[in-house]
């Protein structure tokens, strides 16, 4: 049944907006933590949420990708917190309606700025003296193509990724709308660095002993490109990219 009319239940949240809870009770998931082909409903989840878990977070994507594997959801497997999985084309516009389940927030994983408990945040405060001229080499490159550049608090081992703001709408999202010829204004994204990965670790070296701007400059266009395409976004030059890669590849990137 649910396979059948759960996007019109969805759609009921939208139109029927007093009693956006109740009909939320009628939907089924599946999540980071349930079986293939197996779902749980947002009161189990809520049940089964530790006690330092604070909000319910879910994660958006295609059906033709396997979203279980997205970076975006690295900090929230290291704390054992369960993250629902939606792949229907109108999930995160209900998601936004929706706002919250039994006094709980409802957030996106690829929204926002994230930290998962008062240790991880104070870690990364610490870390922004460490790392402030590699962040302001950062957005003095992509000044046209970010709205910020700053350190993540959901990612553990990739390098770097793409969000966007608390409440704005995902890049799934926003492509639907503009097929659907919707007016939908162009929203640039925040590139969040990991402070622990070992690719930033070189880079601060780089600034800080005054190494190849132009070597600094290809290290974060690269960066840039690659949270392109964990956002399944276009790479505005493809072919500059390959070679990129290709040139570090052969050995080119060690001066």
């Amino acid at each position: 049944f649910h396979k059948e009319f759960g996007r019109v239940l969805k759609e009921g949240i939208h139109f029927d907006f007093s009693r956006k809870e109740q009909i939320a009770d009628l939907l089924l998931y599946s999540s980071t933590k349930t079986e293939p082909g197996k779902y749980t409903t947002l009161d189990e989840y809520v049940k089964n949420m530790p006690i330092a878990q604070e909000a319910i977070y879910y994660i958006t994507g295609r059906p033709d990708e396997n979203i279980l594997l997205s970076p975006y959801l690295e900090a929230f497997r290291g704390k054992g917190f369960e993250v629902l999985c939606l792949t229907d084309d109108i999930d995160d516009l209900i998601m936004l309606d929706l706002q919250e389940y039994k006094g709980k927030k409802i957030k996106s994983v690829i929204k926002g700025d994230v930290s998962l408990d008062k240790t991880t945040a104070a870690e990364k405060e610490a870390k922004k003296g460490t790392f402030e001229k590699l962040l302001s080499r950062f957005k003095d490159r992509l000044k046209d193509e970010v709205k910020d550049v700053r350190l993540s608090g959901r990612l553990t081992d990739s390098a770097c990724c793409l969000v966007a703001e608390e409440g704005g709408l995902d890049p799934q999202m926003e492509k639907m709308l503009r097929s659907m010829g919707q007016d939908v204004p162009s929203q640039k994204h925040i590139l969040e660095i990991n402070p622990d990965h070992p690719v930033f670790t070189a880079m601060n070296d780089m600034v800080s002993q005054g190494g190849s701007d132009e070597q600094i400059q290809e290290y974060i266009d690269l960066l840039y490109n690659q949270a392109l395409l964990l956002e399944v976004s276009k790479l505005k030059d493809p072919a500059g990219f390959a070679r990129s890669v290709a040139k570090l590849m052969a050995g080119g990137g060690k001066k």
